[in-house]
Order: C-alpha cells, then structure tokens, then sequence
C-alpha cells in the first residue's frame, strides 16, 4: 500500500519554508481559501516523500532522514489520510498551520506525484514563513478583446494588446520552467483570441488546467474540444434572461440567449460542468428577474452553482454606473431566496448579506486583521497583462503604483524579485506618510507585513486612495460611498 498527496495538492519545497498549493485555481463555494498554505520544511519533507515508497519502507526513510521516531511519522501523517475536515497542528509557541481535508490518500500502486524542489533545500531547516522566489500562481491575460461590451466592466477598452501568439506560448513555457504551479487564462475574453485553441493546447501540455471563464456561448465543437483536452468545468457569465435587458446591459444582439440555450444544452449532454456568475445591477435584481434566471438556470442538468454580485463601481463608466447601481431592498430579498431549501443547485453570493449590500466594517484593527479577506496578490500570485506589464492585480493593470514590470525586458523571475516587487510585499511602516492611520497602527504587521495581507489594494484604489492608505474595512479609513 502507498500513501501520498491528492492530485488536487502538490508541494514546493525552498530553503527555509514548503508551500502546500491546491491545483485549482477556481474560485467556487467549495474553495474559498486562498489554496496556498505555507509548512514547515521538515512537513514539506515528509508530504513530498510519503509516497517515493511502500508506506511502512516510507516511513522508516523519512524517520532516518529527519531522525524522528516512525510513530511520530505515521501518527502526523494517519490523521491526514482521507481526512474529512481541516486539521491544525501547533508547531510552536506562535505558529500553528492548517492542512485542508482529503489531503493525503491511499493508492495500491506507486503515484507518479510531482513534487518541486530548490537545490537548497533541506527537510532539517529552520521554518521560516516568508514570499517564494517564483511566483507560485499566474494570470496571463491573452487579449482584451471581449464578444460583449459590458456596462459594468472595469477594464479601460483603450489598452491595446501587444503580446503575439509565439510570445504567449514562451511565457507558458517559461513559468512552467521555473516552476509556477498554476496558471490562470484571462482576457477579455479568452475565447475572442484567435489562437485560443493553440493557447488551450500548450498549457495542457505542460500539465495546467487554468481556469476559464466566458459570455461567448460556445457551439458544440468547441465544447467536445475542451472535453477532449480535459476540461470538466468552466464559469459562464449571464446576467438576465430578458434579451432587452441583454442588450442595454452586456450590447449583445437578439439571439444572444438562445445560443446561450444551446451552450448550456451542449454542456449537459458533453458532461462540462457550468460555474455562472450574474452582475446585479438595478435592470436586472427585482424579484421576477432573479426569480426568472434561476428557472432557466435549474433546466439544465450542467448548472452546478451561481454566484450573485452586485456590479463593482468602474471609474470607465461611472456616469452609468452611478444611473444602474443596485437597489439595497433587491439585494435584501437576493439573499432571503438564496436560504431556501430544495433548490436545484448551490447559490452563493458576493458582498450580499442580510441587509443588503455588505462593506463590512471592522470596529477595531484586531479584529480587523483577523477576520478580513486574505489576499495573495504579489505574495504567491503576478498578473501579466495583454501588452506584456506585469501587475500585482489583473484588476489593477492600469495603475503605475501596481506595475512591477514587463516581459518583453525582464524574465518573470526577475520582476517577481525586483525592488518594486519587493518593497510592495515588505513595507516599512515609517515610509508611511503621518497624514496616514498606518503611520502609527498597533497592527500593522499583521495587516501589511504577514504572508497574505488582510489589505485589498483593488478596494483601495477604488476608494479612490493610494497604497498608503488602509483597506476601506478598516475601522480608520475613510467611509466608502461606492460599490466594491
């Protein structure tokens, strides 16, 4: 019998920290978290070799190489085996590491696992929590070109692409080279390219399966192609089924819904799971609207969940934004339907809560700091654009603060280590300007300066503030009048 991780899980493995990652770059109501966990060294040891060997001749190899007893070897590992809820384990006085369920598995042949490893590394190191030297996630944005125009967009249409299909495919290549271990395929829209199929090909060939998300109803071709490539889930846009609220919201043409009908259809019968998200914005969240999308919705078998936001502010198109802003006694009954019971799949929602749109304002910094959304923008992920920049945030592309560099001149490796980079992930809190709350905040290390920061610089911006200032959740910013 062997023993090793789950095909959803793989390790890296540095000088002084090991990184447990999920292979899953979606984000859907089963994975919340950020799906990256930092280990001790001598975890990552055991974690990366459990499965080199029968299990009892693992054990015996593993307890000689980290002179650990094996019953301490195999009682650490047994509760990690087919594990059915996330187990935490004290390390020492001040870190404790949680490692999500169904992480290691019984196999009765020899698992071909891969593991990645810096030459330097050694399972006896001293565990230091620290940023990896490569990124361990990428979003490569492969154009910005888009089949619909959306009112609520906030991407600026005037960014031009200047990335060729060759240059696309070498970036591929290279991060998986350097050992990223998940790489997410964006645009735009990624099925307006060209050469999507090609794109499609080689991050199949070296083992991704980035996530992919669309408005294009793909015909029945298409779909039995990314079936045959190995695809079993993909997030489809879809707002209304009203075709005139269709055409004022997304500027699609009539017939628009029926070739979504047909996508939808086609992905019953291929068994390619549907992942939709739906934009609210005032047209489209009464009661009858959202009431009508979920029976169309529960007609086909491949729906597996829909997510529900209310349309994020866009500084592109705020005179309509500001004209199309959700009513909160909509979003209220949004979330009354979501608690029902019987319904036909699962129904998750975005920044909607019990009374509406949810902010939410911590009352004090500690609480703040440890309650708040954890984002890993610049920490484990990089975002590379369409004209070759990369960014801590697709969502930030075009923001001078959030640029680290550019492919075209720099390798990725280069620009995840370079000074702006770096002094993004490490602020220092007397750099702060005094006119800023984070001048003088207790927590700011924990806010600014732990592995995942409990800031959201996208928030931030939207605020309409700079890096120097605090997430608006936090109890010192400023109140926030616009939709995050």
């Amino acid at each position: 019998m062997y023993i090793a991780l789950s095909p959803d899980y793989t390790v890296r493995n540095e000088a002084e920290v090991s990184f447990l990652i999920r292979r899953d770059t979606i984000i859907n109501l089963r994975n919340t978290d950020s799906g990256t966990f930092c280990i001790p060294p001598f975890v990552g040891y055991i974690l990366s070799h459990v499965g080199d060997l029968e299990y009892q001749d693992s054990l015996a190899t593993i307890a000689k190489a980290l002179n650990v007893s094996r019953n301490a070897i195999d009682n650490f590992v047994q509760q990690l085996v087919d594990n059915q809820e996330n187990k935490k384990f004290k390390f020492s006085d001040t870190e404790s590491v949680i490692f999500p369920s169904m992480l290691l598995r019984r196999y009765s042949e020899r698992p071909n696992i891969t593991i990645h490893e810096d030459c330097a590394f050694n399972g006896l190191n001293e565990f230091l929590i620290k940023r990896p030297n490569i990124p361990l996630s990428a979003n490569l944005m492969v154009t910005t070109k888009c089949s619909t125009d959306c009112l609520y967009c906030y991407a600026n249409r005037q960014l031009r692409p200047t990335l060729k299909t060759e240059k696309l495919l070498d970036l591929i290549r290279e991060l998986y080279e350097q050992g990223t271990i998940n790489v997410t395929l964006t645009g735009g829209d990624i099925f307006a390219h060209q050469d999507w199929p090609v794109v499609l090909e080689r991050v199949r060939q070296y083992g991704y399966k980035p996530f992919l998300s669309t408005k294009t109803p793909l015909d029945y071709n298409q779909i039995k192609y990314l079936r045959e490539l190995g695809y079993e889930e993909i997030q489809f846009s879809l707002d209304s089924t009203d075709s005139e609220a269709l055409k004022r919201l997304i500027k699609v043409k009539e017939g628009y819904l029926n070739k979504v009908s047909s996508f939808f259809s086609y992905c019953s019968e291929l068994n390619l799971n549907v992942l939709v998200r739906s934009v609210l914005i005032k047209m489209n969240a009464s009661k009858g609207k959202v009431t009508s999308l979920y029976t169309y919705l529960s007609k086909f078998s491949c729906v597996k969940e829909w997510i529900m936001t209310p349309a994020f502010f866009s500084k592109y198109k705020e005179a309509e934004y500001k004209s199309l802003e959700v009513n909160n006694d909509d979003l209220v009954w949004v979330y009354e339907f979501t608690r029902q019971k019987d319904l036909s799949f699962r129904i998750g929602l975005n920044k909607i809560g019990q009374k509406g749109y949810e902010l939410k304002k911590f009352s004090t910094p500690e609480e703040y700091v440890c309650h708040n959304q954890i984002c890993m923008a610049n920490t484990t992920s990089i975002s590379i654009l369409a004209n070759g920049d990369c960014s801590v945030c697709e969502m930030l592309y075009d923001n001078p603060e959030y640029l680290l560099g550019n492919v075209m001149e720099s390798s990725i490796r280069e620009i995840w280590n370079s000074d702006k980079a770096i002094g993004l992930y490490t602020m220092v809190q007397s750099q702060f300007p005094k006119s800023s709350p984070c001048n003088t905040c207790r927590v700011f290390d924990k806010c600014r300066n732990d592995f995942g920061k409990r800031v959201c610089y996208l928030d931030i911006a939207k605020s309409g503030h700079s890096k120097w200032e605090p997430d608006p959740r936090c109890p010192h910013a400023d109140n926030v009048d616009v939709v995050l």
